[in-house]
C-alpha cells in the first residue's frame, strides 16, 4: 500500500503546518494589541491615529526582518517581490503605524511560507524515493524476476520537486496561498481599524480565516504528495522500459465522476499526461497506478462494514455490480454523505454553536453518521436546533417528548421565574372554591412549581407553573392568576407533562 504509507507520512507533517498556522494567529494577536494599546489603552483608535508615522529605526527594523526572509528565499519571483518591499522600506518615505503593522503580518506569513516549503520539500524528497524504490520492488515481486536498478538519481528527485502541476510548482502554490492569506489578514485590521471594530471581532475574524489556511494546506499537502508518488511511480516504469500502466481508481463511495470512468484502463506510459489520463486528476485525487498484468490485487472498501477486502480483475463499474443489494444501499447513502461533507460541516458548526458542544455529537463524523442513518435521533437534534432559543436544551427536551406524545397545546417548557401576583381572575377563585382549597394553598404551586410552560405570544403570555401538587396560571404582563388545578382535578395531560418535567430537570 504505497499510497498510504505516503499519505501516512503527510498526515505528520500537517499536523506541524496546523501547529505553524496556529502560531501566527498568536504574532498577528500580538501585532493587534500592540496598536491598540499605543492609544487610549484598547479604546477605539481614531483614523488619524492609526496614520501617525512610525520612526526610521522601527522602519528600518522592517527593512532588516523583510531581508533575513530573502536570504533564505531561493525562487526568483519570491526574491523580486521581496527585494521591492525591502528597497521600499530602505529608501522611501516614512510609513504610518497601520502600513507598519499590514508589513509586519506581511513578514510573519512569508517567514512561515519559507518553513512550509523546506517541511514539505523534505516530505516530497522522502515520498519520491520511496515510491519510486517501492514500485520497482513491486513490480519485481510481482513478476517473480530479479531487476537491477542503481540509486535515483538527485537531479532527477530535484527535477520532479521542480515540475509543475496543473501549471504550478509546489512552492509556487504556497507562497501565493500565504500571500491571499496575509492580504485578507491585512484587509481585516485595515478595516477593523478604521471601522472603530473591537480587538474581539478582528480576532475572530482572523481566526476564521487561518482556519481556511489550514485546510488548504492540507488540501496542498494531500494533493502534493499524491503527484510526486505517482510521478516517482511514473520514473520507476520508465526506467525499467515498461510501456504501459493501468489506471487504479479507489473503489469507495467517495471516488469522483472524473476518476471513476477511467478505472482499469489501460495507457501508454509515453502517453501520461497528469490530471488528464494519470494521476492526480484533481486535489485530494487518491487514484493510483499499476501494471497492466493479472497478478496485481486490488483492496476495496465494503460499504456495509467499512472494512477493507481483496479482488482481482474487476474495474470500478464491475466491482458496482459485484455489490449485494444490501451493500449498493449502503454505498448509494454512503456517497451521498461524502458529497454533502461541504454543507454538513457548516450544519454541525451552526448546530454546535446554537445547542453548545455537550449537546451534539463530539466529532463530524458521529454527526453526519446520526443524520443518514439514525433517522429518530436526527429528527431530535434538528427539533433541538430549532427551537432551543437560548433556553436549556432540558427544557427543549420537555417539548420534544411531549409533542412525540401527541401533548401540543400546553406551550413551550421554560425555567421557573418570579412574577409578581396582582390579582385573581374570577374563574381562578370559582376553581379555588370547587377544589376546596386557598389561595395560599394554591400560590404554592407557583412557589414550588418544577417548571412553567408558556403558551400565546408576547405580550399576552400565559405561565403555567407546574408543580407535583397543582398547576396556576398567570398571566406575565399583568400578573393576574388565570386558572387553578389542584391535583385531584389533573387530567391525564397534566400528570404527563408533570412526569416528563421530573424526567428532564433532575
Amino acid at each position: 500500500m504505497r499510497e498510504l504509507d505516503a499519505h501516512n507520512r503527510g498526515a505528520y507533517t500537517i499536523q506541524e503546518l496546523r501547529r505553524m498556522y496556529d502560531s501566527i494567529i498568536k504574532d498577528i494577536d500580538k501585532e493587534i494589541k500592540k496598536i491598540f494599546n499605543t492609544y487610549k489603552n484598547g479604546v477605539q483608535i481614531t483614523a488619524e491615529e492609526a496614520e501617525q508615522l512610525i520612526n526610521k529605526a522601527a522602519q528600518n527594523q522592517i527593512a532588516d526582518r523583510l531581508s533575513e526572509i530573502l536570504k533564505d528565499t531561493e525562487d526568483p519571483k519570491q526574491r523580486l517581490e521581496l527585494m521591492r518591499k525591502i528597497h521600499a522600506q530602505a529608501y522611501g518615505a516614512r510609513i504610518s503605524r497601520l502600513e507598519a503593522v499590514k508589513l509586519n503580518v506581511y513578514a510573519y506569513f512569508k517567514e512561515k511560507a519559507l518553513t512550509e516549503i523546506e517541511k514539505t520539500k523534505t516530505l516530497y524528497n522522502t515520498v519520491i524515493e520511496e515510491s519510486y524504490y517501492r514500485t520497482v520492488h513491486d513490480i519485481a515481486k510481482g513478476c517473480n524476476v530479479g531487476v537491477y536498478f542503481s540509486l535515483i538519481p538527485k537531479r532527477a528527485v530535484n527535477e520532479m520537486l521542480g515540475s509543475k502541476w496543473h501549471g504550478e510548482q509546489f512552492s509556487d502554490r504556497v507562497w501565493n496561498n500565504t500571500a491571499k492569506v496575509a492580504e485578507q489578514s491585512q484587509k481585516i485590521i485595515t478595516e477593523g481599524i478604521m471601522s472603530h471594530a473591537g480587538y474581539t471581532q478582528m480576532a475572530a475574524r482572523l481566526a476564521e480565516i487561518m482556519e481556511t489556511s489550514k485546510y488548504n494546506a492540507q488540501r496542498l499537502v494531500n494533493t502534493q504528495v499524491s503527484y510526486f508518488m505517482n510521478m516517482a511511480e511514473l520514473r520507476a516504469y520508465e526506467e525499467l522500459g515498461i510501456e504501459q500502466y493501468k489506471y487504479l481508481a479507489t473503489l469507495d463511495e467517495r471516488t469522483c465522476e472524473s476518476c471513476s470512468p477511467l478505472d482499469n484502463k489501460i495507457f501508454k506510459v509515453s502517453e501520461a499526461v497528469g490530471g488528464v489520463n494519470y494521476p492526480p486528476m484533481h486535489p485530494h485525487c487518491r487514484c493510483t497506478t499499476t501494471m497492466p498484468t493479472d497478478y496485481a490485487r486490488r483492496w476495496a472498501r465494503d460499504p456495509l462494514t467499512g472494512k477493507g477486502y481483496k479482488i482481482k480483475g474487476m474495474s470500478y463499474n464491475e466491482w458496482i455490480e459485484s455489490l449485494t443489494d444490501k451493500q449498493k444501499e449502503a454505498f448509494d447513502k454512503h456517497v451521498v454523505m461524502y458529497r454533502n461533507r461541504g454543507g454538513d460541516k457548516k450544519q454541525y458548526v451552526r448546530y454546535t454553536e446554537v445547542l453548545g458542544k455537550k449537546n451534539v455529537p463530539k466529532t463530524f463524523d458521529e454527526f453526519q453518521n446520526i443524520k443518514y442513518n439514525y433517522t429518530n435521533q436526527w429528527d431530535d437534534l434538528k427539533y433541538y436546533a430549532r427551537n432551543i432559543n437560548g433556553r436549556p436544551i432540558e427544557y427543549v427536551k420537555i417539548d420534544r417528548e411531549l409533542e412525540k406524545a401527541g401533548i401540543k397545546n400546553k406551550g413551550k417548557a421554560y425555567p421557573v421565574e418570579d412574577i409578581k401576583i396582582n390579582g385573581w381572575r374570577v374563574h381562578a377563585e370559582n376553581r379555588i372554591k370547587q377544589s376546596g382549597i386557598s389561595k395560599a394553598e394554591a400560590l404554592t404551586y407557583k412557589k414550588n412549581a418544577i417548571a412553567i410552560m408558556k403558551r400565546y405570544p408576547e405580550p399576552n403570555t400565559l405561565c403555567d407553573y407546574y408543580s407535583s401538587s397543582g398547576v396556576i396560571g398567570v398571566k406575565s404582563y399583568s400578573g393576574i392568576v388565570q386558572t387553578v388545578i389542584s391535583k385531584d382535578r389533573m387530567m391525564n395531560d397534566t400528570l404527563v407533562v408533570i412526569e416528563v418535567m421530573k424526567k428532564w430537570l433532575k
